[in-house]
């Protein structure tokens, strides 16, 4: 608005000054000048409406005044009202100009617009090209987009590697049977690719895996597009199928043996139990368990032990037959589902189990060293002795207990009376709690003697146990329970405490021997029971021996090192008991200083053998050498005797100087009479 008053000020100023100064005929030019101007000027400015309304207003109010108001004349008045119509049409004009400039002006805005947002869907286009691009060059899978005329829309590089196409060869428009004209792995293509074609169609999706030649297996997951074409991904899951198949191995079968583990037989069994209920098929349950392989392991270490359960578990798989199931239970414990078609005979499963007997018994090279261990059997049979995977289980473990406890290196079928005798076990078990809570274990004392003087210089403490109904049950039940019960530490303490005043009421000279197992050394604290058990009588530490066996160092070398240097330090004399049964008891001579020896009784039984003597007369030496007394058990006979006191053996022990008594019915009179020394005082 300013621009055009601005414009058409000069001349509505000259309209005004000149105009009824001039002539007539210089004044009619005025006129058409002023009119021409407002015209011309109006329809430039007319794309700003009010500019040229302005424009037009300058010019024209000047001359309409000057003839209305100054110049009072009829034609001057003429003129001004000339001038106001020409001025009302010039605005009408004005108005249709300014809208075909409104119109221009918002088509050419549109236009702007349509051009800002065609770019910007040009860049958003280019973009997603971009990131389509850099999807299919970074993405793991193999891609591929085909039309629904069977042709190449767009792939990668992973695809072209997967199937080992030719990125000089491979390219968009290619027909799919093109693309894999020279593959062979599938006869025929066509047919191929109508099959998964007609899957998709009628699900709208499909999926398939090709395994190659080589090895490598390739998952395919198809889409259908909205074209009637298809999109798929190729994926190499050739790792993921080998971790499946470690973690399938890992969940089934034993990692060190490679046999089935507890979960696949469990899960066996109940497939062939069934089997049976179906089709009345019959079959067996054997459970193994290896004997002596814990002295193994510990003797020679867990790397040889480990050796060693893989060369039982290849003895088993060579023995079977391929229908039958081993599996590696746990530990040393073996299991076999031995399938036995229609019928089963008892014969038929007692040889098998006696052929992996003799087959897991035979020798073993492990390293530089040949081991020999042995393997008990228990079985039960399907359907003889029961249809439920717990029941069959629970009697061939029954089984296998009667085998380990009647000798070992046997086998034995499950009858009515192992559940019979469990039973009474663990009524057996209940009782001794009780009888271990009343403290109604009793200890009997046997002597142990100088070969030389016949004098008695120590008593060895033995549980024994008197039922109220059952009458003396003998160690070799009761001990068992306890140690399988977890109660031996408690049996332990309690022989522990008895003996101590026992001891207290003996003659001044005689010590106590205790003995101490490894259980009770991982279960209790043997120190604090023992430092209780010599308060509590006043007994002198110089008059408890405190026996063990080598099973104490294979429990826990270290620990139970530092616990007999303790009682050593408290002046409590040790003993190795059972010597020369291990595998490596003259290594414990020289890891702990003991103060005596015992020899198992084996030896003495042996004695007439050259042999035996040769080995007793090395022990011997070897027993002065570092300063040891030796004790040999087992002596029943005067030649044993004779036998031992001219190899030089110190004390000696067994039946032939007295059986195991009460504290009430011990005799300490010198043996001297039974060792040949009639002369020596029997006071003792």
């Amino acid at each position: 608005m300013i621009v055009g008053a601005t414009l058409a000020a000069p001349w509505s100023v000259l309209a005004y000054w000149l105009l009824g100064e001039l002539p007539q005929q210089p004044e009619l030019i005025l006129i058409a000048l002023c009119v021409g101007m407002s015209a011309s000027g109006s329809v430039l400015l007319s794309a700003t409406y009010p500019s040229a309304i302005v424009y037009m207003m300058v010019i024209l109010t000047p001359v309409v005044v000057k003839c209305f108001l100054v110049l009072e004349d009829g034609e001057y008045r003429l003129l001004g009202a000339l001038t106001i119509s020409y001025g009302l049409f010039l605005l009408n004009c004005i108005h249709v100009c300014a809208k075909l400039f409104a119109d221009r002006n918002r088509a050419i805005d549109e236009l702007s617009r349509s051009l800002v947002e065609t770019k910007a869907a040009k860049l958003d286009i280019e973009e997603a090209h971009k990131r389509f691009d850099d999807a299919l060059r970074n993405m793991p899978q193999g891609l591929s987009m085909f039309d629904g005329d069977d042709r190449l829309v767009a792939f990668n590089r992973q695809y072209l590697d997967i199937y080992g196409l030719s990125p000089e060869t491979v390219r968009t428009g290619m027909k799919f049977q093109d693309v894999f004209a020279d593959q062979t792995l599938v006869p025929d293509i066509i047919d191929y690719l109508h099959s998964f074609k007609k899957r998709i169609s009628a699900l709208g999706y499909s999926n398939n895996t090709v395994t190659f030649p080589d090895g490598r297996v390739i998952y395919i997951s198809y889409a259908l597009n909205s074209n009637g074409g298809w999109v798929a991904t190729h994926e190499d899951i050739t790792q993921r199928k080998l971790f499946e198949s470690r973690i399938e191995q890992l969940a089934h079968f034993d990692s060190l043996t490679n046999l089935a583990n507890r979960n696949l037989f469990k899960d066996r069994l109940e497939e062939e139990l069934a089997r049976h209920r179906r089709i009345q098929t019959e079959f067996a349950v054997l459970l193994l368990d290896l004997d002596r392989f814990k002295a193994v392991n510990d003797a020679l270490g867990h790397h040889a032990g480990d050796s060693l359960l893989q060369q039982v578990a290849d003895r088993i798989r060579a023995t079977i037959r391929e229908v039958d199931l081993p599996a590696r239970l746990g530990g040393d414990e073996f299991g076999l589902i031995a399938l036995t078609g229609q019928s089963s005979s008892k014969n038929t499963i007692s040889m098998l189990a006696m052929r992996l007997i003799n087959a897991i018994s035979a020798p073993y090279e492990i390293g530089d060293r040949s081991v020999v261990i042995g393997c008990s059997a228990g079985i039960a049979l399907v359907p003889t002795h029961g249809e439920r995977a717990d029941e069959i289980l629970r009697k061939a473990d029954l089984a296998l207990y009667e085998s380990k406890s009647s000798g070992k290196n046997c086998v034995t079928f499950y009858s009515d009376d192992l559940a019979a005798k469990a039973d009474q076990r663990n009524i057996l078990e209940i009782e001794l709690r009780d009888a271990l809570w009343r403290e109604e274990i009793e200890v009997a004392y046997q002597p142990i003697v100088n070969l030389s003087s016949g004098r008695v210089e120590v008593v060895e403490a033995l549980a024994r146990w008197q039922h109220s109904t059952l009458g003396m049950i003998p160690p070799s039940v009761f001990i068992p329970i306890a140690e399988e019960a977890g109660l031996i530490a408690d049996l332990g303490v309690l022989v522990l405490a008895k003996a101590c005043r026992d001891a207290k009421k003996m003659p001044d000279h005689i010590k106590v021997a205790v003995n101490l197992s490894a259980a009770q050394f991982a279960k209790s604290d043997v120190v604090e029971a023992v430092i209780f058990g010599l308060a509590d009588t006043g007994l002198l530490e110089n008059r408890l021996e405190i026996e063990i066996t080598e099973s104490v160092f294979l429990a826990d070398d270290s620990r139970n090192l530092k616990t007999l240097e303790q009682l050593r330090k408290l002046g409590i004399s040790i003993a190795l008991d059972d010597f020369g049964v291990g595998y490596s008891s003259l290594s414990y001579l020289t890891a702990f200083p003991f103060d005596k020896v015992k020899i198992d009784k084996s030896f003495i039984a042996n004695i007439d053998r050259r042999e035996t003597g040769a080995v007793l007369s090395s022990i011997v030496h070897l027993s002065k050498a570092l300063n040891l007394t030796l004790v040999v058990e087992g002596v029943e006979t005067a030649h044993q005797l004779e036998e031992l006191r001219s190899l030089g053996v110190t004390l000696g022990q067994g039946y032939l100087f007295g059986k195991p008594a009460p504290f009430s019915e011990l005799d300490f009179g010198s043996r001297a009479s039974i060792v040949g020394h009639e002369t020596v005082s029997s006071a003792a």
